[in-house]
């Protein structure tokens, strides 16, 4: 009797974007559903931009069946030692493959942005600085601050009545 495959199923990943670091080690890990028993003719492999990952050196696969609720899945990971620049931003494809067909679940790494995290330090670091510096300022040119400010007090606090006069009251010493 010919053998009945199941459908495989990618379950992840599904077009997933790992954030990673160039230089340092990352972990990518694929699961596939493959049906009710464990068979010998199912495999899953790796490919980064249509290369297999088996051709890289630093790269590591495995994969095994796991057993859940009478349900059978392949699990399969891809250890990645050290990121290079050519896997950034290139398809990495998970691949499970049984005599009637492939699924394939897809992978993209980018490199983290560390932007913000730039930004965040200038601004810590400037806002002491600027204090400082106005700080600085103040000490150096407190007279004239403390001068410039009392000439704008007596100049604005001169107010002038509607009839044009300064004061609204005379004095006026009479002789006898």
């Amino acid at each position: 009797a010919p053998e009945v495959f199941p459908e495989l199923h990618v379950m992840s990943p599904l077009n997933d974007v790992v954030i990673v670091q160039v230089g340092k080690r990352a972990e990518l890990q694929c699961l596939a559903y493959t049906g009710f028993s464990e068979d010998p003719e199912i495999f899953m492999f790796w490919t980064i931009n249509g290369t297999y990952a088996s051709d890289y050196t630093g790269l590591k696969e495995s994969w095994t069946f796991i057993h859940d609720r009478g349900k059978v899945y392949g699990q399969s990971n891809l250890s990645i030692s050290i990121v290079r620049h050519e896997f950034l931003n290139v398809p990495i494809n998970c691949h499970i493959s049984s005599p009637v067909e492939e699924k394939l679940g897809k992978a993209w790494l980018q490199e983290a942005d560390h932007s913000v995290f730039y930004t965040n330090v200038a601004i810590c670091l400037s806002a002491p600085i600027t204090l400082l510096l106005l700080t600085a300022f103040f000490f150096i040119c407190k007279v004239d601050l403390i001068l410039a400010y009392r000439k704008l007090t007596t100049t604005f606090s001169k107010q002038q009545v509607a009839d044009g006069k300064l004061y609204d009251a005379y004095v006026s010493v009479g002789q006898s």
